[in-house]
Parts: C-alpha cells; sequence; structure tokens
C-alpha cells in the first residue's frame, strides 16, 4: 500500500536500528532527530557507534 504524499513513513524504528547494530557494534549515542538540510524538514535516527 503507498502512502499518501506528505504523510510520513519510517523505515525504522529505535529497536530495528539497535538489531542492526547489535552484533557489530557497540552503540554510544542513538537520538531521533529532525534534518533541515532539503525543502522539507526529514526525520532521522543519528547515531554513534564503535566497532566491536
Amino acid at each position: 500500500m503507498e502512502a499518501p504524499y506528505g504523510a510520513t513513513k519510517r523505515f525504522f524504528d529505535e529497536a530495528a536500528v539497535r538489531e542492526v547494530l547489535r552484533d557489530g557494534f557497540a552503540l554510544v549515542n542513538l537520538e531521533h532527530r529532525e534534518v533541515t538540510r532539503w525543502a522539507r524538514p526529514k526525520q532521522v535516527w543519528e547515531c554513534v557507534a564503535r566497532r566491536k
């Protein structure tokens, strides 16, 4: 099903980000942020991780 134009779309939630990084990385910081580099703001997960 396609989301209507302008609808918020989530590709990852916090649990999914943690799962992806779980095996090879030690997570230092993880934050949900708004990025305004483009015409319309974007919601992103920003993280700092160290390779285990």
